[in-house]
């Protein structure tokens, strides 16, 4: 299993370089900031936790937004994806 992380702030380039990784290795991928705004639009549990730290301009130091979600979408059966945050 090939698991890579991009992080990187707002605009750094972390798309552009997965979208190069993504038609180079053919994998699959998850943005975390796609995946937060799909679940505050949703209007989901997690996505009101979401807004809620957005809004105060909290960060996510230990991972309780962006895990959850991530970990739910992908099985040990997806071998090709990788994560950018």
């Amino acid at each position: 299993m090939l698991n890579i992380v991009i992080f990187g702030a707002p605009g750094s380039g972390k798309g552009t370089q997965s979208e190069l990784i993504i038609k180079e290795y053919g994998l699959d991928h998850i943005s975390t900031g796609d995946v937060l705004r799909s679940e505050m639009k949703n209007e989901t549990e997690l996505g009101k936790i979401a807004k809620d730290y957005i809004e105060k301009g909290v960060t996510d130091k230990y991972g309780k937004l962006t895990v959850p979600p991530v970990n739910s979408g992908y099985t040990d059966k997806d071998d090709n994806w990788f994560r950018m945050n």
